[in-house]
């Protein structure tokens, strides 16, 4: 309904006329309407254009304007609402004129009322509402058209030009709109698609419908795309066909990626048929999807009867529960899980190990799709494992039968030097020559280790023992045995250790055995000149030190290239070519075992810029570690003194009885007369097959097994002991020359009811505390006599040099000591050399009780003798 109250411009010149209308208007629904006079044209143009108004009634003579003029000047205006005339005259020719030259309406003033306003009003606003949105419809339907995404176009069905296309349609091939129109639509089409778009269109003259044809068009570069055609038809009133309204659609990327598709799905299935492993694809219910060739042969069946089924269709029920549930496990984990599986193949009978992994697949809502199965041949591989581990194993036969052979005769060789230097009648010299033999033979059997050691780091069961040792005294004995092979050769050996603490924890063994590594090598490779050794502490804090170690030489030096492979096990680069002795494995072992210690071992070659007075570049060999302080320092004196004999804390104080089974004589000899003399009742069994009747008639307190043994092994004999209750309390200690060590080595022999175990060659100073922690005796100890060399005759250093070694000795300040008694030596000319020589020897061997009988007559008497 429209509006009732309207805004209304009148254009009249007439007085009298005027009134008449706003009198009509008033008996109106529009009555309440607002009215706006103008007399002249030129007022009522100047009125429309500063405002809006729904009706505009004009008288058709006017003062200023001819009927045509007005006319003409509304036209251009372009009011904005219906446009009425008045007028005086009434001859219907006129009102058509009026009506063609763009007026709304007309109506004669001499036919006025109230009623026919109110019509022509009304009828008027209708129509210029309906004419609004029709021009609206009009406006949506062009903008749709010539936006649309896609090409447009209608075409005559007789002579097949284009009639109209939108504004997508000549973007797409490069056109302006005019240059499209009437031209026949084959000219838009690749001529190798003419002849199907005239069979596509032939059949849409008698259809009216071009569903889905895929076509190619050429744009006017030349360039094609192609393009997806659908159409329907326009028809007359008889049901002719007039025009087509077609759809082009874009898929030329569409098209691309199809070709793309394809070709991945062609490159995949060449993989799928080419790889060597099997594969194959199962949906969510164990069917499969796909398979390659190797599937085939598994099966003995064309991939086409295999897809489509299930394992349940080729195996037996067992193996198919097999393969379901490993295929549900992997589906439930969300991950590839992986199995190993005998199969054989139908094909040929052949049987493999096959490495089989299972990939659950999803979709992207996280549902599982399928499972992917990969099966690789893995038969080679694992026979090839088998081989080496029957070669590894042989290895280790091999290395644990030399280990016992080397070290049998080698536990007698320091058996009897331990024995031997336990011995007080024994003058400097040849404790000196016993002790450098000892040395000696622990520096053999380190390099039959070597061989071990090399082994044990390529499996990882190298492990680090950690104790308490004095430092002072382990480079002491270091130096002892590197002097005289340095001697040997001409060389000088250097020396200097500083500011080192009294007692470390470290693993003293693998530390020496890297020391020792280096310096052997220093000296097997230096012709002429010298070599050293440097060790230096500073804080760490939190209760340890960094020790600095490094070892120079002036030899030939490494050469840069040879320095990439020196630390390489079993090779030897350079002048190492031309000394073939060693095993090749001391600075590949020393490396490691220094990493095992937290350091790195590191090489500097050359040293020297130049070769002088016969002396090479040389080189320089070092690493830093730290290790913990110990309080400790009774160890010093402890690792001087010797076991004397044993108090029993329990029981009877009657002799501890050791049965020592060995089938070895020499180790039953060297246990003997290790034991004997310090009160030990010794009894002998030949073989563990001996011991159970050993036991009844000796009935030892503590048995001391070998593990390897002709008939009964030691571990046999031990299982044995642990069936018989009169025998199951014995301790029973393993001392085996084997080369099995570490936590695993330990677990074992408890198992077999071992209480502990020592390595051959032993410490005898070991053995007793591991005896000693087992009889439940205390080892008693005397601390070492002074030789008793030559009398000569002692400067004394003044009293307050003498309170100030006091002093030292009082506190355990070793390396203060040996200061003190190195600036003692150089004064006066010498004087007090002798005096301080003895106190640095008493230093160095941690000899804090004798040092104080030295020093403290030394205050009352201005000389002595020893």
């Amino acid at each position: 309904m429209p509006e009732r109250n309207l805004h209304i411009l009148l254009i009249e010149d007439n007085e009298d006329h005027a009134d008449l209308f706003k009198a009509n208007l008033s008996m109106t629904a529009y009555a309440g309407s607002e009215v706006i006079r103008q007399e002249t044209l030129r007022a009522g143009v100047e009125e429309l254009e500063s405002r809006h108004f729904d009706l505009l009634f004009i008288d058709l003579s006017l003062k200023d304007s001819t009927i045509t003029e007005t006319l003409d000047r509304l036209r251009d205006l372009g009011c904005g609402c219906p446009t009425i005339v008045l007028t005086s005259l009434d001859d219907k020719r006129t009102i058509l004129d009026i009506i063609k030259k763009g007026a709304d309406d007309c109506l004669p003033k001499s036919e006025m009322n109230d009623v026919l306003l109110e019509r022509i009003i009304h009828f008027n606003l209708d129509r210029w509402r309906l004419r609004q949105e029709l021009f609206s419809s009009k406006e949506a339907y062009k903008d749709l058209y010539h936006n649309s995404p896609n090409m447009l176009g209608c075409t005559d069905a007789k002579t097949r030009r284009v009639l109209s296309c939108n504004q997508t349609f000549a973007d797409t091939l490069g056109y302006q709109s005019d240059e499209i129109i009437g031209r026949e639509i084959y000219a838009f089409y690749h001529h190798d698609c003419w002849d199907q778009y005239n069979k596509i269109f032939t059949t849409f003259i008698t259809s009216g419908i071009i569903s889905n044809a895929e076509l190619q068009m050429v744009r006017k570069d030349g360039s094609t795309i192609d393009v997806l055609l659908n159409a329907s038809s326009v028809r007359n009133e008889k049901g002719e066909i007039l025009h087509s309204r077609s759809t082009w659609v874009d898929i030329t990327e569409r098209k691309a990626a199809g070709r793309k598709l394809r070709e991945i799905q062609k490159f995949n299935r060449l993989i799928i048929e080419t790889i060597p492993d099997l594969l194959w694809l199962k949906d969510a219910k164990g069917v499969y999807l796909i398979c390659n060739p190797r599937v085939e042969q598994l099966f003995g069946a064309p991939e086409a009867e295999i897809v489509g089924k299930t394992d349940y269709d080729f195996t037996d029920k067992e193996q198919a529960d097999t393969c379901r549930e490993s295929d549900l496990l992997a589906a439930a984990a969300g991950r590839a899980l992986m199995n190993e599986e005998w199969v054989t193949f139908a094909a040929d009978g052949k049987k493999l190990l096959l490495e089989i992994t299972k990939v659950p697949l999803f979709d992207e809502q996280g549902k599982r799709v399928a499972v992917m199965g990969i099966g690789h041949d893995i038969t080679e591989r694992h026979e090839a494992a088998q081989k080496a581990e029957a070669a590894n194993k042989a290895k280790s036969v091999f290395l644990s039968n030399m280990s016992h052979e080397l070290r049998t005769p080698l536990n007698a060789i320091l058996g009897y030097t331990q024995i031997f230097l336990s011995d007080d009648s024994l003058r400097p010299r040849q404790r000196s020559g016993i002790s450098t033999i000892h040395q000696a033979g622990e520096h053999l059997l380190l390099l039959i280790n070597d061989v071990l050691d090399i082994s044990r780091i390529e499996s990882g069961k190298l492990e680090l023992i950690e104790t308490e040792f004095c430092l002072t005294p382990f480079i002491k004995g270091i130096r002892e045995i590197m002097k005289l092979r340095a001697r040997d050769k001409g060389l000088d050996f250097r020396d200097e250790a500083t500011e080192l603490p009294a007692v470390i924890i470290a693993d003293e063994l693998r530390l020496r055995q890297v020391i020792l590594n280096l310096l052997s090598n220093s000296v097997k490779f230096t012709h002429s000149g010298w070599c050293s050794l440097q060790v230096n502490a500073e804080p760490a804090g939190h209760g340890k030190v960094r020790l600095h170690i490094a070892v120079e030489d002036s030899g030939a030096g490494i050469s840069a290239e040879d320095q990439k492979l020196v630390f390489e096990p079993f090779l030897q680069v350079g002048e190492r070519l031309q000394h073939r002795e060693g095993t090749g494995l001391g600075l590949a072992i020393s490396r490691e075992l220094v990493r095992l210690m937290g350091g790195e071992l590191q090489l500097i070659s050359p040293i020297n810029k130049t070769a002088q007075n016969g002396t090479g570049l040389g080189s320089r060999f070092f690493f830093s570690i730290e290790v913990p302080i110990s309080e400790h320092r009774a160890i010093a004196a402890q690792q001087h003194r010797k076991v004397t004999g044993y108090t029993c804390l329990r029981r009877s104080d009657e002799p501890r009885r050791v049965l020592v089974v060995d089938d070895k004589l020499s180790n039953r000899a060297v246990l003997r007369d290790t034991l004997e003399p310090l009160g030990f009742v010794v009894q002998e069994a030949t073989d563990g097959i001996e011991v159970p009747s050993a036991c009844q008639r000796f009935r030892p307190d503590i048995i001391l097994m070998d593990l390897r043994m002709p008939k009964v092994d030691g571990f046999a004999a031990a299982d044995l002991l642990k069936e018989q209750e009169e025998f199951r309390h014995i301790p029973v200690i393993a001392v085996t020359a084997s080369i099995a060590e570490g936590e695993a080595f330990r677990q074992r022999c408890l198992q077999h009811g071992f209480a502990d175990y020592i390595h051959k060659p032993f410490s005898a100073g070991e053995l007793l505390e591991i005896m000693a922690a087992h009889l439940q005796v205390e080892l008693a100890y005397s601390e070492p006599v002074l030789p008793t060399a030559a009398p000569e005759a002692m400067i004394l250093p003044p009293q307050e040099l003498l309170d100030e070694l006091t002093w030292l000795a009082e506190i355990g300040e070793i390396q203060g000591i040996i200061e003190k008694s190195a600036e003692i030596a150089g004064l006066e000319a010498g004087k007090y050399r002798a005096f301080a020589r003895q106190v640095q020897e008493l230093a160095e061997d941690f000899q804090f009780e004798a040092l104080q009988n030295l020093i403290s007559p030394a205050k009352k008497e201005q000389t002595c003798t020893l």
